[in-house]
């Protein structure tokens, strides 16, 4: 799914740039600051687009399930019983997802 506009782009790179630096560290280890030095930014510029960190780990992390789900819904689609299990496994993980 690409970014529509500018400001998605914008959200894409720092969801990308966060998942860069936990490669390094750990999630709790990961500050506001860390992010927005490391994007060359302003720690209000990283406020204006997500609330939080948690925030900007969320939004990745639902972008990322979306785009799977629309590349395996097109894989599944001629085959309606691996369909239906692949949607509800989804919503499960959907529902779920903060105690996961």
């Amino acid at each position: 799914m690409e970014p529509k506009t500018q400001n998605d782009h914008r959200k894409v790179e720092i969801e990308a740039c966060l998942l860069g630096i936990m490669q390094t560290m750990s999630y709790e280890d990961i500050t506001v600051k860390d992010l927005a030095e490391k994007m060359n930014m302003a720690r209000k510029t990283f406020y204006h687009y997500f609330p939080s960190k948690k925030a900007c780990l969320e939004s990745m992390i639902d972008r990322i399930i979306g785009e799977y789900n629309l590349n395996l819904l097109l894989v599944t689609r001629e085959d309606s019983v691996l369909a239906e299990l692949y949607e509800k496994r989804i919503h499960f993980w959907m529902e779920h997802k903060t105690f996961l």
